[in-house]
């Protein structure tokens, strides 16, 4: 599922900022959505169907709008994040993490996005980090404040500190690697959501599937 989906759209990811964009557009549309009408909602928001404005209600339309908005800008601070991490030549494991914390810190940033989202984002478009949601953490025994980032932009708070914000991810990635990690977590939710859902979803296969057809990848 991982090693078919995920590894598709991460190379569709890097061919572009627009691409790359869309990965993280889709980690908003899916915020407090059925999984089911994902391709669907994508769809209507990248041709801005008349459905649109119902899907991206609230923060979700600034956010979208503000990826798009700034995506050349994204595709080249996270690629820098990389870079730099890479440069240090780590072994492959220490490098996958220094790079999923900064990378984390930065995305999350964004309007909306928070810890869970940007990590999904990244999960999907780098191979980074994963999505940590109520569900998930629950089940594995751990608070859902895990995924509680505060950003100004989105509750609006006073901002925290960048140092703050690093904190914050990096124990969030913390429970990432315990949970197994960023390809275990996509196949565990794709199999959870398979098994709690038999009537919409064939398979763990089809669920994963499902993220590869909202992109068109």
């Amino acid at each position: 599922m991982y090693a078919t989906h995920a590894r598709a759209i991460q190379a569709w990811a890097r061919k572009s900022p627009d691409n790359l964009a869309r990965v993280i557009q889709l980690s908003i549309v899916s915020a407090h959505a059925p999984f089911s009408r994902i391709v669907h909602d994508m769809q209507a928001c990248v041709d801005e169907t008349p459905a649109m404005p119902g899907i991206l209600y609230g923060w979700k339309n600034k956010a979208f709008g503000d990826i798009w908005e700034s995506r050349d800008a994204i595709a080249w601070n996270l690629a820098d994040i990389c870079d730099l991490a890479g440069s240090c030549r780590l072994p492959d494991l220490a490098w996958r993490k220094d790079a999923a914390d900064y990378a984390l810190c930065y995305l999350a940033g964004f309007h909306g996005l928070g810890l869970a989202k940007a990590g999904f984002a990244l999960q999907m478009g780098l191979g980074l980090s994963g999505c940590l949601d109520v569900h998930n953490l629950r089940k594995a025994g751990y608070s859902p404040s895990v995924c509680r980032m505060n950003t100004a932009r989105a509750k609006n708070r006073p901002e925290p500190s960048r140092q703050t914000m690093l904190k914050r991810t990096m124990a969030y990635n913390r429970v990432v690697y315990t949970m197994g990690g960023t390809e275990r977590l996509w196949d565990a939710w794709c199999e959870d959501m398979a098994a709690r859902n038999p009537k919409t979803y064939k398979s763990a296969h089809h669920v994963s599937s499902l993220h590869c057809e909202a992109l068109g990848v």
